[in-house]
C-alpha cells in the first residue's frame, strides 16, 4: 500500500475515495510489474550465461527468542562429536581427584574429549653412513622411501603447502610468513617449485582413482561433451555423485 497521511472523515467524499482506491490499485500493478521485469532480468542473464540475482534471505533480527534449555537437557548438536572425534586416536589423560575427603569411594572416569590442532616444526637429521667398498666405490645409505628425492622438505610439508595453495587459496607471500613464524627455514624459491614443478604424476594418480572407482561401482550412465578444439569431458552420473572429467574416455565407456 501506497503510504499517505490519514485523510479526515470530513474530507472522505465519493471522489476522494475513488481516487484513493485507483492509487491504490496502481501501486499493486506497478510492484507485480517490477517483480515481472526482475524475473526477465534473471532470465535474459541465465541466457547469457550470467548469474541471476543472488537470494536474499528474509531478516533475522526479528526473531523470537529461544525458550531456555530446560535443566539436564544437552546442548543441540553435541551428541555429533562422538562421531567427528571417531577418526582421531585419542591421547588418553587421567585426572584423579584432587584431596578427596577421607572414606570417598571412586566410581570410575567420565571422559570429556577436546580436540586441538598442532602446528609446529620439526627438524629431522638423517646420519647416512657412507662405505667404500673392496672395489673402491663409495656408497652411501638410502634416505627413507617418505623422503622426496632431492628435497630438504617433507611430504607432509610438500602437501600441506599445495593444500594451502589451490583448496584454501592462500597466497604464495603468505605461504611464505606462515612456516617462517613456525621456525621453518624456507625461501621463497622452494615455495614457487613446491606450486609449479613435479606435479607429473597428479594427473596419473587421479586417472587411476578414476578407473578405480569405475570399476568398483559402476555408474549409471555415462557420456561425451564435446568442448572447444579437441578436449572433450566424459560425464559419469550416479545415484550419490557426477563426476566431470577429461581423462579416460576410452575407458569410461567400457564402464558405460
Amino acid at each position: 500500500m501506497l503510504f499517505r497521511s490519514p485523510i479526515p472523515d470530513a474530507e472522505r467524499t465519493p471522489l476522494v475515495v475513488t481516487l484513493l482506491a485507483l492509487i491504490d490499485l496502481q501501486q499493486q500493478r506497478i510492484q507485480a510489474l517490477e517483480e515481472t521485469v526482475l524475473q526477465l532480468r534473471d532470465a535474459i542473464a541465465i541466457l547469457k550465461g550470467e548469474k541471476p540475482r543472488p537470494p536474499i534471505a528474509p531478516s533475522t533480527l526479528e526473531k523470537p527468542a529461544k525458550p531456555p534449555a530446560e535443566s539436564g537437557q544437552k546442548r543441540p548438536g553435541s551428541a555429533k562429536l562422538s562421531k567427528k572425534t571417531a577418526t582421531l586416536k585419542p591421547l588418553v589423560v587421567t585426572i584423579p581427584f584432587p584431596d578427596p575427603p577421607p572414606g570417598s569411594v571412586s566410581k570410575g572416569y567420565e571422559e570429556y574429549d577436546v580436540q586441538e590442532l598442532v602446528l609446529q616444526a620439526k627438524l629431522t637429521r638423517y646420519r647416512r653412513e657412507r662405505i667404500v667398498t673392496p672395489t673402491g666405490h663409495t656408497l652411501l645409505a638410502p634416505l627413507p622411501a617418505d623422503v622426496p628425492p632431492g628435497s630438504h622438505f617433507g611430504s607432509d610439508r610438500i602437501a600441506f603447502l599445495l593444500y594451502q595453495y589451490h583448496p584454501c587459496n592462500v597466497t604464495q607471500p603468505l605461504l611464505l610468513e606462515q612456516p617462517r613464524e613456525l621456525g621453518v627455514a624456507i625461501s621463497a624459491g622452494p615455495i614457487n617449485n613446491f606450486l609449479t614443478e613435479n606435479h607429473a604424476g597428479f594427473p596419473q594418480e587421479k586417472a587411476a582413482i578414476l578407473t578405480a572407482a569405475l570399476w568398483r561401482y559402476r555408474p549409471t550412465s555415462a557420456w561425451t561433451i564435446r568442448g572447444r578444439g579437441t578436449k572433450d569431458a566424459t560425464v559419469i552420473a550416479r545415484r550419490w555423485a557426477t563426476t566431470c572429467s577429461p581423462i579416460l574416455r576410452a575407458r569410461t565407456a567400457r564402464a558405460g
